[in-house]
């Protein structure tokens, strides 16, 4: 896509590399003034898919791992 772009620009390539950086502005201007606003209306901020997280208690070793230990946090409270 890049190269078609490319080709399809007039001029040297000092001048299709300022076609491009304009391009770009451009694009970013339009979707932060006119999309993302239009977008960010439709979605639903307020409905997280994550559960609460104090209704989980984590429990982890506070001393370090010792041979012939566990090194993992056990997890209560989550289903499995």
């Amino acid at each position: 896509m890049y190269a078609a772009l490319w080709r399809a620009l007039p001029g040297p390539a000092w001048a299709k590399a300022a076609q491009l950086l304009v391009l770009l502005a451009l694009t970013v201007a339009v979707l932060f003034t006119w999309v993302f606003p239009v977008v960010s209306r439709l979605l639903p901020a307020e409905d997280v898919t994550l559960p609460d997280p104090a209704q989980f208690t984590t429990s982890t070793s506070t001393t370090g791992p010792t041979a012939g230990s566990s090194a993992t946090a056990t997890t209560t409270g989550r289903p499995s």
